[in-house]
């Protein structure tokens, strides 16, 4: 993230460190007190375990991260002020809290931007959440997504890779075609036509990539 880090290790456990703030550490506050006495707890400088959760990915955002366990269950935790963590709210998470939203969906990737985030299903559906700013959530309609939504475009395309920056998101499909959403920055405009790419892109559009067509 912008400043923490995770880690997941063979077996499942995860570790986060970096700057305590807004809860992307996902650890509380009295585990951090009792475990550095006498120091103030704005950050943590080694990985510290956060028990009773396992996971097979886990994701740093910005400020918020996630964790899917082998089920491919979501969990999220941290900043939560635009809705990124896709629990329904605007309230922050100290601990990994349920994506209830994506019960029935088994996540096989996750990707934390700023203010939004981005999933791909075992099915390869798409979905994002947070704040749309400029189109990075894809879906048309410029409107925050408190809750993850799937990406109509997307039915039928079988997505193999996400990626969620700061103004945008990225999606490699299988086939290798790369599309993108939001506020397109300039590196992906080379090789185009003015013309032929908005500046704010509300559902995805395919970019060239050097060697293909």
């Amino acid at each position: 993230g912008e400043a923490h880090s995770l880690a997941v290790t063979a077996c499942g456990c995860i570790y986060s460190w970096g700057l305590f703030r807004g809860g992307r550490l996902g650890l509380q506050k009295s585990r951090l007190e009792a475990c550095f006495p006498g120091t103030p707890v704005d950050q943590v400088l080694v990985p510290m375990h956060l028990p009773g959760r396992r996971a097979n990915i886990v994701c740093a955002g910005e400020s918020h991260s996630f964790a899917a366990d082998q089920s491919g269950a979501l969990y999220a935790w941290g900043r939560n002020r635009e809705g990124q963590l896709g629990v329904g709210d605007e309230r922050a998470r100290w601990r990994p809290a349920r994506v209830n939203a994506l019960s029935r969906v088994v996540v096989r990737s996750i990707s934390a931007g700023s203010i939004h985030s981005v999933a791909v299903s075992a099915n390869c559906e798409v979905f994002t959440w947070g704040i749309d700013g400029g189109g990075r959530l894809g879906h048309g309609d410029g409107l925050a997504q408190p809750l993850p939504k799937r990406i109509e475009s997307f039915v039928g395309v079988t997505v193999v890779e996400v990626a969620a920056a700061r103004e945008h998101s990225l999606f490699r499909l299988q086939d290798g075609r790369l599309m993108v959403c939001g506020k397109i920055p300039n590196e992906l405009r080379l090789g185009h036509p003015s013309a032929e790419l908005p500046e704010n892109a509300l559902v995805p559009q395919q970019v060239q990539v050097r060697g293909t067509s």
